[in-house]
């Protein structure tokens, strides 16, 4: 047997350099980062359709834009621009996973804002105030 052997002429590779190399490809939402100046983009993943509906719908207010649900059921949701400009945002279910990615974005908005806006509907409205009164104090 040869004394001077090398094991790295073998090309092994080392099991804890494969951990390094499992970046994740894709951003994920946080709710903390959502403000008027969000950019939404493509490959941007949500934990689940309820979040990714109530980010859109605070981001529209935000930036008084209306936004409408065209599709919405269990595996995918699309929302489009109510004053047609061409916005779209489709996001659906990411193969057996319980993750949903941003598959299209065509932005931003390209209407006028408005001041009637009605995608604050009153689902929204309670969540914001009933989180705003339970950090409040004085409220009884």
């Amino acid at each position: 047997m040869e004394e001077n052997y090398a094991s790295d002429e073998l090309n092994s590779s080392d099991p804890d350099a494969l951990d390094s190399e499992k970046a994740p490809k894709f951003d994920k939402f946080r709710m903390e980062e959502l403000n008027a100046n969000y950019k939404f983009k493509v490959g941007l993943e949500f934990a689940s359709l309820e979040e990714f509906k109530l980010a859109i719908t605070d981001w529209a207010v935000m930036n008084q834009r209306q936004n409408k649900f065209v599709k919405n059921d269990k595996v995918r949701v699309r929302v489009v621009c109510k004053g047609n400009c061409n916005f779209l945002a489709l996001v659906s279910k990411v193969g057996n996973k319980e993750t949903y990615r941003m598959k299209k974005y065509v932005g931003p908005h390209k209407c006028p804002r408005t001041l009637n806006n009605t995608t604050a509907n009153s689902k929204w409205i309670s969540k914001i105030v009933a989180k705003r009164l339970a950090t409040t104090d004085n409220v009884k």
